[in-house]
């Protein structure tokens, strides 16, 4: 058994066995002696973390003189040189030459997939700047319709530097809110809109002031009011106005 086990760390076994250059009957010869045999396997641990290292340390550039060896040099049966040392060293070299194509195109295919993450970004970015020159487009096409008339609602002695302009479309029955200036008002509260029709203050939506500054935002729209009114209100809004908070307001 020992003397077994000498001839197979002596020969090129465990070496051809790393980079799978064996016949079914020699893997199986490698594997029952591994599972005998401590030598045996941590010789072949250690050829496995000498090819690594190797591929790691020479995966860029391997030697022209090495090259020429490995690509031009005859190695027919008769002129196969007889130093098991120098069988080693080529195959060691191989498995850099093998291994450093794998890291190589591994390193390629990360590329590849970091360039297609990235057009995705692009394309779902250019997917949204397209939504947004789509609504701009609407509200601009809505804002100078003929049909539609500017109304500036003024400040109220509650908050005299506010001003507000609503859009106001009777044909297409719709209406948009921009905000010239508003007060600051705490987290729990939002701005409220009313349209007065025949004297009683019908809700017209909640909105935030702060995105209605930047551009104009979509209301609701009621027919015959007579009055647009802004209150501020509870968080969520509410069913009636508080008139005591009203900042904005004018008359159709």
């Amino acid at each position: 058994m020992k003397k077994e086990i000498k001839d197979i760390l002596e020969s090129d076994l465990l070496e051809r066995f790393v980079l799978g250059d064996v016949s079914d009957l020699e893997r199986q010869k490698v594997i029952s002696w591994r599972s005998q045999s401590n030598e045996v396997r941590d010789t072949l641990m250690e050829l496995e973390e000498s090819l690594e290292r190797l591929a790691l340390e020479n995966k860029q550039d391997i030697p022209q003189s090495v090259k020429s060896k490995i690509l031009n040099k005859p190695y027919s049966s008769a002129a196969r040189p007889a130093s098991k040392k120098i069988a080693s060293s080529w195959i060691s070299w191989a498995a850099c030459l093998l291994l450093g194509f794998a890291c190589s195109w591994v390193y390629q295919q990360q590329k590849i997939n970091s360039i297609s993450e990235t057009n995705e970004i692009i394309q779902n970015e250019l997917s949204l700047l397209k939504e947004e020159c789509n609504r701009t487009r609407q509200r601009m096409a809505f804002i100078n319709d003929n049909n539609t008339v500017p109304m500036f609602l003024k400040g109220t002695a509650n908050a005299p530097e506010s001003g507000v302009i609503i859009y106001w479309n009777e044909t297409k029955k719709a209406c948009q809110l921009k905000v010239a200036n508003l007060p600051n008002i705490p987290a729990n509260k939002t701005y409220q809109l009313w349209a007065d029709v025949e004297g009683e203050m019908l809700n017209l939506g909640i909105f935030d002031y702060k995105e209605a500054s930047i551009e104009a935002i979509p209301m609701a729209y009621l027919d015959n009011a007579e009055s647009l009114n802004i209150t501020i209100e509870k968080e969520g809004g509410s069913d009636h106005p508080d008139v005591s908070t009203l900042t904005a307001s004018v008359a159709i």
